[in-house]
């Protein structure tokens, strides 16, 4: 892998974020990740994506 051996920033803790920083790790990859927020009580959560036929977006 290309990135083996330098270090990578993750910004955003989410779950991509993390995700990436997971798989990254899993080969090997030096990550680290930058989250603006202090934890995860300080952002307002949107609400759940609907996809139902009868009620969905």
């Amino acid at each position: 892998m290309l990135l083996v051996g330098k270090n990578v920033a993750i910004i955003g803790a989410g779950p991509v974020g993390l995700t990436l920083a997971r798989l990254l790790q899993q080969h090997g990859v030096a990550v680290t990740v930058y989250e603006r927020d202090a934890n995860a009580q300080a952002r307002i959560w949107g609400g759940t994506l609907d996809l139902e036929a009868e009620t969905g977006q």
